[in-house]
């Protein structure tokens, strides 16, 4: 029984101590200080516009990198590409073991990257357009649309109001600027109480027949507007009057990565013709993607 008895004590005795050496007020263990946040950055060899950096932050587990043209990185070490010339900050967070800390560069950057033209069949004038650029009827009445040597050709049906156009998908990347570029020759006609238009649209809305076109106009002519009686030949999107890209040398923004599409509309609510005795002919559209 006594032997018993002492077992129990020293039971007792051991998980006492086990217990006392595990309490939080006996632990002398810390985190250690934050340590302070550093990085290299390394221009890239004969190319002005990228640059590697890299995390030399003591300890550090996990980098998270932020530039000032919305470039991003989780890599230790990464390339960051600036496609605009100006000064841009690069930030890095760098998470150790005692915490967070941060760190701040700026570079410079002296040229742009010139953009690229993403528009798979920009060129209007060559052959197997009518399967790259699908026409569509718009109003009751379909604008009169014909594939030429010469480009696409929008022209007024006789004696009827008319809609109608043409359309091209692309891929949109929203942390890019694009320019949209038409070019055409035309000229539209002033009508009495009516109007006639021309208009590029880029949008997600899948184009179908039978329904009207109108939303995110880019840059649009229209005779009740001040450039709708320009004569048109060369790139007509900076002459407009109406759209997103109007006064802003074509230069569209957009928010969300998916599939867009291109849409070209010509079209007149008179029976008059108010796309003029030649219409309107489009020589190429081009999209041109700058990365920031």
């Amino acid at each position: 029984m006594k032997f018993a008895n002492k077992n129990i004590l020293a039971a007792v005795l051991l998980g006492a101590s086990a217990f006392a050496a595990c309490s939080p007020e006996s632990d002398k263990k810390s985190l250690g200080a934050i340590p302070a946040g550093s990085f290299t950055v390394t221009p890239v060899a004969n190319d002005g516009n990228r640059f590697v950096v890299s995390n030399t932050t003591q300890g550090a587990f996990m980098s998270v990198w932020a530039a000032s043209n919305g470039g991003a990185s989780t890599l230790k070490t990464d390339t960051l590409t600036f496609g605009r010339k100006g000064a841009w900050d690069i930030n890095l967070t760098a998470y150790t073991q005692g915490g967070s800390t941060t760190a701040k560069q700026q570079v410079t950057v002296a040229a742009d990257i010139p953009p690229a033209q993403i528009v798979g069949f920009y060129d209007l004038t060559k052959s197997r357009v009518d399967t790259q650029w699908l026409s569509l009827k718009m109003g009751a009445v379909a604008t009169t649309i014909t594939y030429t040597p010469n480009g696409v050709n929008f022209s007024k049906p006789a004696n009827a109001a008319s809609n109608g156009g043409i359309y091209r998908k692309v891929k949109i990347n929203p942390k890019r600027d694009y320019y949209l570029q038409v070019f055409a020759r035309g000229q539209l006609v002033k009508l009495a109480g009516d109007s006639a238009w021309f208009e590029a649209y880029i949008g997600k809305d899948l184009p179908l027949n039978n329904f009207n076109y109108t939303s995110n106009l880019v840059a649009g002519f229209n005779t009740n507007s001040a450039c709708g009686l320009a004569a048109m030949n060369g790139n007509i999107v900076p002459a407009a009057c109406n759209g997103a890209a109007a006064g802003k040398a074509g230069l569209v923004t957009f928010s969300d990565a998916a599939d867009y599409y291109i849409v070209i509309k010509a079209g007149s609510n008179s029976p008059a013709n108010g796309l003029g005795a030649a219409g309107i002919t489009v020589d190429s559209v081009k999209l041109l993607e700058q990365i920031r």
